[in-house]
């Protein structure tokens, strides 16, 4: 059917996850017009994104499909976050999907495999974080059981 490989990015791969993480603040900027498109700059974080795909604190996975790319994620082990500790825990930075395979549900597929590699690293939870206009994305998160740990308030002036 259809030939699907998942596999740890390299460096080649970058253009593509800086591009990928453009148009996510792209989207970002579309749907909550107080976000700055300042942070939409191609290559302000290039060099960043260059450590990360050699590092082991991190792990960036490609989703291919007739080897082609079609899907980033970004994670990272963390030993502190705000002002609570966990043990260690692991973080999620950017996800993007290419527009034609949102619908369809790659994203198990890929978690599953980011799961048991944050396991290994002895995480003992996941964060993720949304902005509240992207239903899509929550409704995502929450059909794989993930929950509200804590919520930030704001007020526009």
């Amino acid at each position: 059917m259809w030939d699907l490989n998942i596999r740890k990015a390299k460096l080649s791969d970058l253009s593509y996850i800086i591009d990928s993480i453009h148009n996510i603040f792209i989207f970002e900027t579309k749907i909550n017009s107080k976000i700055s498109p300042k942070w939409a700059r191609k290559n302000s974080f290039k060099a960043d994104l260059a450590n990360e795909i050699i590092s082991d604190e991190y792990l960036i996975l490609i989703l291919e499909k007739n080897q082609k790319q079609i899907w980033i994620l970004h994670w990272e082990i963390a030993e502190k976050w705000n002002f609570w500790n966990y043990k260690k825990f692991s973080y999620l930075n950017y996800i993007y999907i290419e527009e034609d395979f949102r619908k369809l549900w790659y994203w198990e597929r890929l978690c599953n495999d980011f799961f048991n590699w944050a396991k290994d690293k002895w995480s003992d939870r996941v964060i993720i974080e949304a902005i509240p206009e992207n239903l899509d994305a929550i409704k995502l998160y929450q059909n794989l059981w993930f929950s509200t740990h804590i919520m930030k308030l704001w007020k526009d002036l």
